[in-house]
């Protein structure tokens, strides 16, 4: 969801108004990207109690803002979800997204606070990147008391880092936040379901899926008449003049 700010950015949503005083929303909602609204407008998602799903990466590469929402987020109490699309142009990676989230949560919060705003949000640690990550999204998904955190009673979902490739490691928790890949994920246990161990996947046919997915692609491509091979190489880089 994104409305139309006084920037020359892309938007496709031209009634946000009316849908905010539609009577749709509540915690139920998950509104994703949000870029572009006003004060008034955080208010009533505020309001509402609907979740918003911050997407860092695609806003600024797609144009759609210069950066994500978050400082507004935090401004009006809401807890953000991170979120990602568009992976045919970068790879779907959490890490870089909650990474990306924290750089520019701080860099507009220490820009607040140096121009005097009263309102100026604290800079997020990483405690506060691994909580939008993690939970945040499951209270965006309405399901806080099932996933998102390690209690009795939730479902068996863990995600289990190898940190050896980073040693010497103080904080595990900076650690993960702030080094870690997807190259480091060791284990993911799913609803109680194996699904990655030892940093392979667990009963996928990795070589079958990449075939599929060829397959796929160049069908893709050849409905709009060219192919991977005349991409491949495609383009030139440009030098700039001496």
């Amino acid at each position: 969801m994104a409305s139309a700010p006084s920037q020359n950015f892309r938007f496709w949503v031209e009634n946000i108004d009316e849908l905010l005083t539609s009577g749709l929303l509540g915690p139920h909602i998950v509104l994703d990207h949000c870029v572009g609204l006003s004060d008034e407008q955080w208010k009533v998602l505020a309001a509402w109690g609907a979740a918003g799903a911050l997407v860092p990466r695609s806003d600024p590469h797609h144009g759609l803002a210069t950066v994500t929402p978050v400082v507004a987020t935090n401004r009006h109490g809401i807890q953000e979800a991170v979120s990602s699309d568009n992976e045919f142009e970068h790879g779907l990676d959490f890490f870089t997204e909650m990474r990306t989230l924290m750089t520019v949560q701080r860099g507009a919060a220490f820009a607040a606070a140096s121009a005097g705003e009263t309102d100026a949000p604290a800079p997020y640690g990483v405690r506060d990147a691994l909580r939008a990550a993690t939970i945040g999204g499951a209270l965006a998904a309405g399901l806080a008391d099932q996933i998102g955190t390690i209690v009795a009673g939730a479902r068996a979902g863990l995600t289990v880092l190898s940190l050896d490739r980073l040693r010497p490691v103080a904080s595990h928790i900076g650690a993960v936040v702030a080094y870690a890949s997807v190259a480091d994920v060791d284990t993911v246990v799913v609803d109680g379901i194996l699904r990655k161990s030892g940093g392979e996947l667990v009963d996928i046919d990795r070589a079958a899926l990449v075939r599929h997915a060829e397959a796929s692609r160049d069908r893709l491509l050849g409905l709009i008449g060219t192919s991977a091979e005349e991409l491949r190489f495609s383009g030139r880089l440009a030098v700039p003049p001496r």
